[in-house]
């Protein structure tokens, strides 16, 4: 054999074995693509299943808060239509037929089971049935016992009764909060 042939079959030899090479390290290659190419599609449908676990979680806390505050703002309402109702309840009273109104502050009194004492009215009471009331309330009671006091109260209409140091406080106001807790589930039925 000649050096060139020698040579020829070195160079030939170096040439295949560089291919084979080549061929090797892209198959090598194609392997490491493929399985980087699996490890990363796993992870991305891992991150997108945990994001949407967590973007779920968001909606349903957001979702929760959200009725919440719903139920917050629906008590609102029906706390102000209550009070609503209740001081229209007070105006009606305070403002009823002035008759009826004094037949009512006279009942009112007889609950009271006092048979004497001191009346403070408000001072639009005090001025249009203050006198009348006192004197009604006497002739009832066959006794001159009950008096109008000279001081007023700042609600919208009732009465303040005063025995020594027992007070009674019948005004409107005292009267309807008093039973408020009592009435607003009907209040509630009624208006809603």
């Amino acid at each position: 054999m000649s050096l060139d042939k020698i040579n020829e079959k070195i160079l030939k030899d170096a040439n295949e074995y560089v291919e084979n090479l080549k061929k090797e390290a892209h198959v090598e290659a194609d392997k490491i693509g493929d399985e980087w190419n699996k490890k990363t599609s796993q992870a991305v449908e891992r991150i997108n299943k945990q994001t949407f676990v967590e973007a779920e979680e968001i909606r349903k806390r957001k979702l929760s808060v959200a009725n919440l505050e719903i139920r917050k703002m629906n008590l609102a309402v029906k706390q102000d239509a209550v009070s609503l109702a209740i001081t229209k309840a007070i105006d009606e009273i305070a403002n009823m037929d002035r008759e009826k109104y004094l037949n009512f502050l006279i009942e009112t009194v007889k609950e009271t089971q006092f048979c004497e004492g001191e009346i403070v009215l408000n001072d639009k009471d005090k001025k249009e049935l203050g006198a009348k009331l006192i004197d009604l309330l006497n002739k009832d009671s066959e006794s001159e016992n009950f008096v109008l006091s000279e001081k007023t109260h700042k609600d919208s209409g009732g009465f303040i009764i005063s025995v020594g140091n027992t007070e009674i406080n019948s005004t409107i106001e005292t009267m309807v909060y008093g039973i408020k807790e009592d009435v607003t589930p009907e209040i509630v039925s009624v208006l809603f």
